[in-house]
């Protein structure tokens, strides 16, 4: 325990306390970028954030029959009122517009036939005070819709599809879904999907980057007691350091996270519906908002113990910390930037870090038989190769002393 808490007071250098301060910034903005700067002017007054969550509280309930028939007469108000509808000319002239860009007629009729294109502005903002509550009363066709593609993309495997069905049929037919201003979850949310990352990832690579390979920089490796079991122990102790602050970087990032959206947001919209048909969100678990945040946490936690063993066996194979700290950036952000267009990269440690995109999505997977979410085998696969990458940082460790 001594040996662990010696190495593990070793991974905070000035540049591991600056990291964490300069990504507890970030978060900040993570958590704020999406909707905390939602205002609309409207007859020379600011209709700010609060006003849009009152309406959307107002509004909250059990979305049943009643419900959405309540909603979309709402919405059918607006449209109908001509105060709000945009002029002829003006729909002439953005029809004009858009076939100057090289937009077919069918992709301009498609665009056209939205209703929200004939509002105007005050029609807009009347209309984007109830908008959410009109995209939720529309969950059960969206999964539905959702349900259809994936039948048609797997009909071949009539396992699969009977998978799809059941899954989604329970989805549409006996979920009970539940509306609610739920601002604070969905920024969490994002701000995990779009920053952990960063926010999470560098400090992790940055902190145990020089864990192996500042021994060796050092000259210190050969020092680090003589026997094989002593060796052993070093290794093993700086990789419970390492995981122990992985959960450390994980918790930090995690709570300010969670604080800065319920104490800006509200705690509104713990049981609020997940897969709004307006959200990216289209897979069929039956979970509410704060429970699918509290999976998505937990899957950034699974990404960056992950990641920390796979930075520690780079700083073990590698002669230079900086060269760790660039395979490891490269590992992070190349995913990023790249849009993989293969279930596979739903194993790679960014994904799993981001803790949203493997779960948004169903991907059903072929296992001894039967049939399981591949987020599954994503989670199952990130803790075996935790502990396969930790051992083989040990063996390396051991054989270089040995050296």
């Amino acid at each position: 325990m001594s040996l662990t808490k010696l190495e593990f007071r070793k991974i905070f250098t000035p540049m591991t306390f600056i990291t964490l301060a300069v990504m507890l910034v970030v978060n900040v903005y993570a958590v704020f970028q999406q909707q905390g700067a939602i205002y609309a002017e409207s007859d020379g007054k600011m209709q700010r954030l609060y006003e849009m969550r009152d309406a959307a509280i107002e509004r909250s309930g059990v979305i049943d029959d009643e419900w959405i028939a309540a909603r979309k007469a709402e919405a059918q108000v607006i449209f109908d009122d001509p105060q709000y509808r945009e002029s002829d000319e003006m729909l002439e002239q953005f029809r004009t517009a858009l076939a100057d860009e090289g937009w077919s007629p069918k992709e301009i009729e498609v665009r056209m036939s939205n209703p929200t294109m004939f509002l105007n502005t005050e029609g807009s903002l009347k209309y984007g005070v109830i908008e959410a509550a009109v995209e939720a009363a529309g969950f059960k066709e969206h999964a539905a819709a959702i349900r259809d593609r994936l039948l048609e993309a797997n009909r071949s495997d009539a396992e699969v599809c009977a998978d799809i069905s059941a899954r989604y049929d329970c989805l549409i037919n006996d979920y009970t879904a539940y509306y609610d201003y739920d601002w604070a979850y969905s920024n969490i949310q994002n701000g995990i999907e779009e920053f952990a990352p960063f926010t999470v990832g560098i400090p992790v690579l940055v902190g145990l980057a020089p864990l192996f390979a500042r021994e060796r920089n050092r000259k210190t490796d050969s020092l680090i007691l003589s026997s094989k079991r002593g060796r052993r122990s070093v290794a093993a102790a700086k990789l419970y350091a390492g995981m122990l602050y992985c959960l450390l970087v994980w918790f930090v990032m995690s709570v300010s996270t969670i604080i800065y959206a319920l104490s800006f947001f509200g705690t509104h919209g713990f049981s609020s519906i997940w897969q709004a048909s307006g959200s990216n969100i289209t897979s069929p678990y039956l979970w509410t908002f704060g429970q699918a945040v509290i999976v998505e946490l937990g899957t950034c936690l699974v990404g960056a113990l992950l990641f920390g063993f796979i930075a520690m066996l780079f700083s073990e194979l590698t002669k230079s910390m900086f060269v760790t700290v660039i395979l490891g950036a490269a590992a992070l952000i190349v995913p990023m930037i790249v849009h993989f267009k293969t279930n596979v990269c739903l194993f790679l440690p960014t994904y799993i870090i981001r803790g949203v995109p493997i779960w948004s999505e169903y991907f059903p997977a072929k296992l001894f038989g039967g049939v399981v979410p591949m987020a599954y085998l994503s989670i199952a696969v990130s803790c075996i190769l935790c502990i396969v990458f930790g051992l083989a940082a040990v063996g390396v460790f051991s054989k270089r002393q040995v050296a």
